[in-house]
């Protein structure tokens, strides 16, 4: 019998797979215990009981353990056995295996950080400076469309993301995701201001040709991954 305990912090999570030896005899009182002294080391850290060619894709070995876990159960299984006997240790062998990072790192946040530059690109497109906007070609229907087309492929990642954790909550790199969503809808809301010109009065947006929203993208956007990062892995 095997199960898997998962720790929700997507892609640095690690997952523990332990398989529970259980006598078939309950009546004999019996508990396993393992040969520790045939292994050539069972120090902490170390693995050990499993085969070297084993193939876990994504995923490699941190360590293995036996340890013991208390089992009570609410049944005699057809024994004699009295209500205080269906308590009693039970063998466990663990396999402690962690993600690969480099894998997740560029399956999901190689094309978030795409996705973030073409962003940031499409950012600097804003302006109202005629000789600019005969090189660049800037309008707001135009805006509208990349930023479309930029939604799909981020919404078509996070499902397939989703799809892994279906049913667990916000893993840490959905935040990402997230981040992605209201940089989109903030990138169209200062277009769309900026356009209208001397209808909108923000100095924020219209102040030296958009040029406060460009200053200010890449350190709220790192600033929000690494405030993530922080609440997520260490407080």
């Amino acid at each position: 019998m095997a199960n898997i305990l998962l720790f929700f912090n997507y892609p640095l999570d690690h997952k523990t797979v332990w398989i529970r030896f259980s006598p078939s005899h309950f009546n004999r009182n019996i508990i396993f215990t393992p040969a520790l002294d045939s292994y050539k080391s069972t120090e902490v850290g170390r693995t050990f009981g499993v085969d070297k060619g084993l193939v876990l894709e994504d995923w490699e070995i941190d360590e293995t353990f036996f340890d013991y876990k208390t089992v009570s159960y609410d049944t005699n299984f057809g024994t004699q056995f009295k209500a205080q006997h269906y308590e009693y240790p039970e063998l466990y062998f663990n396999v402690v295996v962690k993600r690969k990072f480099l894998n997740s790192f560029i399956i999901n946040l190689v094309p978030l950080l795409t996705v973030a530059t073409l962003l940031f690109a499409l950012l600097m497109t804003v302006t109202a400076d005629p000789k600019k906007l005969e090189a660049v070609g800037f309008n707001f229907t135009g805006v509208i469309s990349i930023v479309s087309a930029l939604f799909f492929v981020v919404l078509i990642s996070h499902i397939q993301l989703r799809e892994q954790f279906s049913e667990d909550g916000i893993v840490y790199i959905e935040y990402f995701f997230l981040l992605m969503y209201f940089l989109m809808i903030m990138l169209i809301i200062n277009t769309y201001f900026f356009s209208r010109g001397r209808v909108v009065s923000s100095k924020f947006i219209m102040a030296d040709d958009n040029l406060m929203p460009k200053l200010y993208f890449w350190p709220f956007t790192l600033g929000v991954m690494a405030v993530v990062t922080l609440v997520k892995f260490i407080f």
